[in-house]
């Protein structure tokens, strides 16, 4: 068993009556710093690992508790979760123990401290926009899926367990009820019992915890994200969250729909699952919606008695221009670039009219030809002379 050791100079009083006798009290490798939050089983505090200088955050299970083993066991359990657990959105476990302070025994673990704020001020402070909310779903179906493939359901994904850190990323912590494959879940939850929070728990895990599965947290992760868009919980028979917020650019009712479905054969069969199609549903959306953007930004076309009659003016202009200049190309390449360029495209789409064009070019070389030929004849009487 660790002991502890005060390291204020205040001395530590015989029975901890309140949270905050804890501060300063070293236990094992972790320096109790401050109070942070308190739960139905365990008091949570940010801390600090001495020997790796880094910070922790330190959960504590409740003095009163801790003269059961059923609360022990469950305790416990919580530890075993995270430490079979690697995922960027599930917090670290550092270490575990047992201290004694003056006459009681703490049992403690730590684990990463997430410098950020809980999903639930975000959420009050309505600080999630649209697009953060599914990412931040995302992130959360990916390591439920991780968990899952652990054999480990969470049973208790809500607000107050969701973590985020200062970049937006979710961390999801509290695997005090998790459930896990092959331990003994008869000695912690009675049959028939029902444990979690009532607002976002599956029906079949309000009847009997200990028949879920996967679907379960699926159901749960539904009505979190329903709230994260609305900043309603979703009860009985509810609006789609595209009516409650007309702000909403993606139509995501049937995801929800389908997440929060009473018949869990009908939700989604894994947390992959409802990431891809999430996932998918947001890219085309997306596409469609930047598509249908980009064409409404687009200047409208000319009709096609405009762009005729743009063409005629043209063909006119041309058609003077080459009665003035035997060879207009040359001019109009340096002075009118873009009339060239038509007048090339046209001539290589109708290739008679390339001959038309051509017959000019050969009847003007003809009279240069026959201008050469006096000059011939003149030298000849030249020659005859010498």
């Amino acid at each position: 068993m660790e002991t502890s050791k005060k390291v204020t100079s205040s001395p530590v009083t015989k029975s901890i009556q309140s949270p905050s006798d804890l501060i300063g009290v070293q236990i094992g490798d972790f320096l109790i710093e401050k109070f942070l939050a308190q739960g139905g089983m365990a008091l949570v505090f940010r801390g600090l690992q001495v020997t790796l200088k880094r910070p922790v955050a330190i959960k504590i299970l409740k003095v009163k508790l801790s003269r059961s083993q059923k609360m022990i066991a469950r305790f416990n359990r919580e530890i075993e979760a995270l430490s079979t657990i690697s995922h960027p959105n599930i917090v670290s476990i550092f270490g575990k123990g047992k201290a004694k302070i003056n006459d009681s025994e703490h049992y403690f673990f730590a684990m990463e401290y997430v410098d950020g704020k809980g999903l639930r001020n975000a959420i009050r402070e309505g600080s999630l926009d649209e697009l953060t909310t599914y990412h931040l779903i995302l992130e959360i179906l990916d390591a439920l899926d991780y968990a899952h493939k652990k054999g480990i359901i969470h049973r208790d994904i809500k607000p107050e367990n969701i973590l985020l850190t200062t970049q937006n990323h979710a961390k999801i912590t509290d695997f005090g009820i998790a459930h896990i494959e092959n331990n003994e879940e008869q000695q912690l939850t009675e049959e028939n019992a029902s444990i979690g929070t009532k607002a976002y728990m599956a029906p079949e895990q309000s009847q009997d915890s200990r028949s879920v599965d996967a679907r379960a947290d699926i159901y749960s992760t539904g009505v979190l994200l329903y709230e994260m868009l609305t900043g309603i919980i979703p009860r009985g028979v509810f609006e789609p969250a595209t009516v409650v917020n007309k702000k909403l650019e993606f139509p995501i009712d049937p995801i929800i729909f389908k997440a929060m479905a009473h018949d869990r054969e009908k939700r989604f069969a894994s947390a992959r699952e409802m990431y891809e199609k999430l996932e998918e549903f947001l890219q085309t959306t997306y596409l469609e919606q930047h598509r249908t953007q980009m064409q409404s930004s687009l200047p409208p076309l000319p009709k096609k008695s405009g762009r005729k009659s743009f063409f005629l003016f043209f063909v006119l202009l041309i058609v003077i221009v080459t009665i003035a200049l035997k060879d207009p190309r040359p001019l109009l390449k340096k002075y009118f670039p873009q009339i060239f360029v038509v007048l090339n495209q046209n001539s290589e789409q109708n290739p008679l009219k390339q001959e038309n064009t051509k017959q000019p070019e050969n009847t003007t070389k003809q009279p240069d030809n026959t201008t050469k030929q006096p000059e011939d004849t003149t030298k000849q009487p030249e020659d005859t002379t010498k």
